[in-house]
């Protein structure tokens, strides 16, 4: 999921991590609107987390990308 995430817009990764931050279910769901339409898969995978409130797993992949 990783590089997957990586290949995401840059703004649009920072706003998944702030939501994952937030708690913010609601927002995240938006968000992967804008995934789906880059990559289907990943935003099913992205959504998997969400729906098991896996908010840690989210933060831990969004916040690594900028940093690799």
């Amino acid at each position: 999921l990783r590089s997957q995430v990586a290949n995401l817009n840059p703004g649009l990764i920072a706003n998944l991590h702030q939501a994952a931050i937030d708690l913010d279910g609601e927002r995240l769901r938006a968000l992967l609107l804008t995934v789906r339409d880059q990559n289907e898969e990943l935003a099913r995978s992205l959504l998997t987390l969400i729906d098991n409130f896996a908010y840690d797993e989210l933060f831990s992949l969004t916040s690594s990308v900028g940093e690799e």
